[in-house]
């Protein structure tokens, strides 16, 4: 059974659990005996019920598409997936709405293999990032090397970090390194992404205006 003491974040198809132990309520569907999520959100449970559901409370964005850069605060991380306060924009209309969230999968921020989300970022990292997908929530990447984290605290002096060697940052206080998928412009104070020629290094992502 899911904690009710924090509720875990999910995902599109995410497995959730079995027929045999759950009733599958609201954004969910069943497929060979299990329970999957049909949407991003976090997992509830009734309280003195076996029913499982997903709370999708995300609006669809009018304001940000596919391909747009964003600067995002993680909010919470959980097994594969990070959820990411959306605070800017990118393009002709920079606004964004307070509860735009934004999601960051695994498997979406470096192209070498990571094993575990706080190898890369942890919560209230900012992060540039590109967006994906729009609908029917925000899913966004940092594989690129002009996305990444641009600003970062250490967590023992709560001081920002500075930029060490690749991948690596270090407080300039208590001399403590942090692994991170910086940005290649980290520690520069930059909102857009600096331009780099990523041809043939990188999977392309569509850019749909």
């Amino acid at each position: 059974m899911v904690s009710t003491d924090r509720k875990k974040l999910v995902i599109p198809g995410d497995r959730l659990g079995s027929i045999k132990d759950l009733i599958a309520g609201e954004n969910t569907f069943v497929e060979n005996d299990a329970i999957y999520s049909s949407c991003a959100g976090e997992v509830e449970e009734v309280k003195g019920s076996r029913k499982i559901s997903v709370s999708h409370k995300d609006r669809t964005p009018d304001n940000i598409r596919t391909g747009d850069d964003l600067i995002c605060q993680v909010e919470d991380v959980q097994g594969n997936i990070a959820r990411c306060r959306v605070l800017l924009g990118s393009g002709e209309n920079r606004g964004t709405h307070p509860y735009d969230l934004a999601y960051l999968h695994l498997s979406k921020i470096s192209p070498s293999y990571v094993e575990s989300m706080n190898d890369m970022i942890r919560i209230n990292d900012i992060l540039r990032a590109r967006v994906t997908s729009a609908e029917p929530v925000i899913e966004i990447t940092t594989l690129f090397e002009e996305y990444g984290v641009i600003y970062s605290t250490c967590p023992a002096c709560r001081v920002g970090l500075r930029p060490s060697r690749p991948s690596i940052l270090r407080c300039p206080e208590c001399g403590e390194e942090v692994r991170k998928k910086a940005a290649i412009d980290y520690g520069e104070g930059k909102e857009t992404r600096p331009e780099v020629d990523r041809s043939y290094r990188f999977p392309q992502i569509k850019e749909e205006r």
